[in-house]
C-alpha cells in the first residue's frame, strides 16, 4: 500500500506533469576516464540495495498499488552523451539536464 505521500504525488501526476518537481537534479564532475564497466557494476549494487529505487505505483482500478520489482529486472538506464566537438559544451550539457529534470515520472501500465 502507498503512503499517502506517495499517494498524493501518484495524484498529481496523473492531473498534471508536475511530477518532475519532485526530481533533484544534481551534477559532479569527473576527471579522467571513466570505467562504464565498474560504474555499472555499483549502480547495479545500489539498486539491489535500495528498493525504492526499484519501486512502481501502477494503476490497478484507478487507484496506485505499490509494486517492487526484482532487482534482475529494474536497472537504470545509462545514456552517454559525447560533447567533446560540440562548439558550446556548457550549454549543451545544460540543456541535457534540463530536459531530464523535466521529464515526467512514469508510470507503468498493468
Amino acid at each position: 500500500m502507498p503512503s499517502f505521500a506517495q499517494q498524493r504525488i501518484w495524484f498529481v501526476e496523473q492531473l498534471t506533469d508536475l511530477g518532475s518537481m519532485y526530481h533533484i537534479a544534481h551534477a559532479l564532475r569527473a576527471r579522467g576516464s571513466l570505467d562504464w564497466s565498474a560504474l555499472r557494476r555499483a549502480l547495479d549494487q545500489i539498486v539491489a540495495r535500495h528498493e525504492v529505487l526499484r519501486t512502481t505505483f501502477p494503476a490497478i482500478d484507478g487507484e496506485p498499488v505499490q509494486r517492487v520489482g526484482a532487482v534482475e529486472d529494474s536497472r537504470l538506464s545509462m545514456i552517454e552523451h559525447d560533447l567533446g566537438d560540440h562548439p558550446d559544451c556548457a550549454t549543451a550539457l545544460g540543456a541535457i539536464m534540463a530536459e531530464e529534470a523535466r521529464a515526467p515520472l512514469t508510470v507503468p501500465n498493468e
